[in-house]
């Protein structure tokens, strides 16, 4: 509950920070052994920490989208200035409808989460070794 916080807002933000980088640190940990231990890909082992880190990494990028009711939006408006947070806080309302957007497939490759989340996938998985 955010009003347990002391300092509500960066209680806040620091709690939807944790999804997302647990996330990331399990798909660096993945990384890590798979450069240590360099595993064919076509294993059990090499497809598992693969798979492992490719979900960790979907997860952390579509939790940081900055839309209601994920992650990115409470972290966003934890570092709002006062004056915007009315604005930013008025979009929950449309909440439904910008999930709704956002993982539609309107685009000819797909929905915007998917071009967003397959970019961020591509430059981890690559800095992570796997490409």
């Amino acid at each position: 509950n955010e009003y347990n916080f002391e300092k509500r807002e960066l209680g806040t933000a620091l709690t939807a920070l944790a999804g997302p980088v647990s996330n990331i640190l399990m798909a660096v940990l993945m990384g890590i052994m798979n450069f240590i231990f360099k595993p064919d890909m076509s294993s059990i082992i090499g497809s598992f920490l693969f798979t492992f880190t490719l979900i960790n990494l979907a997860l952390a990028s579509f939790n940081l989208i900055p839309i209601p009711p994920l992650d990115g939006h409470k972290i966003v408006r934890a570092i709002l200035p006062k004056r915007l947070k009315y604005y930013w806080e008025s979009l929950e309302k449309y909440s439904i409808f910008l999930v709704i957007l956002l993982i539609l497939p309107i685009l000819p490759n797909g929905s915007l989460a998917s071009l967003f989340i397959s970019s961020i996938i591509s430059k981890f998985l690559a800095l992570l070794g796997f490409i």
